[in-house]
């Protein structure tokens, strides 16, 4: 009975999708096309090219994601407006990828990017738009715009102010196998529990990769992926688990033309409330750091002190010799760049490597200049 249950099932096959067999179950795994890009939220995502995994890439507040790319936005005060005149506003949409005129009615005024009644009674207080509060003072409406890291929110009186932003605009985690994302704003997080079939990964739910399995982060980590030795993968389970050795860490350049080799506290770490990515490394009397301000995390690229991009770099170094501290580095360092050439190549998150390479031109506080050449870091982000 079995055998010719099964016979029948092969037969059938455009048909079981519909009536099903005894023991046939939906798939519950699929591997990515390699190379295919998508969206999700503010990222790219990019399967890998064996299929098995997807790298994400931040688009960053400058850009928004579009058919698998990161394109310029049109406007940057997303979901938010700003007043041309006092009848006429420019409206920006939630992504940035476009930006409408908006004339107000007839007893209407903007005032904070928004159209609000012109008669208004002293004291009355109401947000703009998402980034501004506006006060009625005088019988007119007076603006206050709400400084970085800042929307228009009630205060714990229930009064309407300028407050922290709950979450960052635009950003994504997982919370065991839940996706949390973060509007536009950054006002609210919105939380959705991934299928059976799928798992949260950087953030958002997908489907799962055949063979492979997914560590148990901690809510505030993004999750990545390891090879599975069980279901999908053939052969036995092996008895113990022995990760792959980690690469040795790699941050080196030539300091007029004098060869560095750095080797120790090597490392990559993102800063969340600086939103910076800080890549260090020491050697003996010696020590370098290589930080990105303003970027998002994974964010990839090619940044130089000539660009327009709003990730601001600046190398730190000390050469283990001159003890005078030069501005705008912390205390310890000797050197500052004064010009700089950074590419990042590979950066995915926490646990992944981040890879690149560098150059600059550094000053000490006698304005005396050496140059880095030839730079190049691969090292692990914690």
């Amino acid at each position: 009975m079995f055998r010719a249950t099964t016979r029948f099932c092969l037969l059938m096959g455009a048909l079981l999708s519909l009536a099903g067999c005894p023991g046939d179950d939906a798939p519950t795994c699929q591997d990515c096309t390699p190379g295919a890009a998508t969206c999700e939220g503010n990222y790219t995502v990019i399967c890998n090219g064996d299929g098995k995994g997807f790298r994400y890439n931040a688009c960053g507040s400058a850009q928004y994601c579009l058919n698998g790319a990161c394109q310029t936005r049109a406007c940057s005060n997303l979901g938010g407006g700003s007043c041309v005149d006092t009848s006429t506003l420019t409206q920006c949409d939630n992504n940035g990828t476009a930006q409408t005129t908006v004339t107000c009615g007839a007893s209407e005024v903007c005032a904070g990017g928004a159209c609000v009644a012109a008669a208004c009674t002293d004291g009355d207080v109401r947000c703009g738009d998402p980034y501004s509060v506006i006060t009625c003072t005088g019988g007119a409406w007076t603006e206050e715009v709400c400084s970085g890291g800042q929307i228009c929110g009630d205060d714990p009186s229930g009064a309407k102010a300028c407050v922290a932003a709950t979450c960052t605009a635009n950003s994504a985690r997982c919370d065991g196998n839940v996706s949390v994302v973060c509007d536009h704003t950054g006002a609210t997080e919105s939380r959705t529990t991934c299928g059976g079939n799928e798992v949260c990964d950087s953030g958002f739910c997908r489907t799962k990769i055949c063979g492979e399995v997914l560590t148990t982060p901690d809510a505030s980590a993004d999750q990545t992926s390891t090879p599975d030795t069980t279901g999908d993968v053939p052969g036995p389970e092996p008895d113990i688990f022995r990760p792959p050795l980690e690469p040795n860490p790699v941050l080196k350049f030539t300091l007029n033309n004098v060869a560095k080799d750095y080797n120790l506290n090597v490392r990559a770490d993102y800063i969340t409330t600086e939103k910076t990515l800080k890549i260090q490394g020491a050697r003996s009397g010696e020590k370098i750091e290589i930080n990105l301000t303003q970027i998002e995390p994974r964010s990839l690229g090619m940044y130089t002190d000539t660009d327009s991009t709003e990730v601001v770099v600046q190398i730190c170094y000390f050469d283990g010799i001159n003890g005078d501290e030069v501005a705008p580095c912390a205390v310890g360092f000797s050197h500052a760049s004064i010009g700089y050439t950074v590419d990042v190549t590979d950066n995915n998150g926490p646990g992944s490597r981040v890879k690149g390479t560098f150059s600059a031109v550094l000053k000490d506080i006698n304005e005396q200049n050496v140059t880095i050449e030839a730079g190049e870091f691969d090292v692990k982000h914690f």
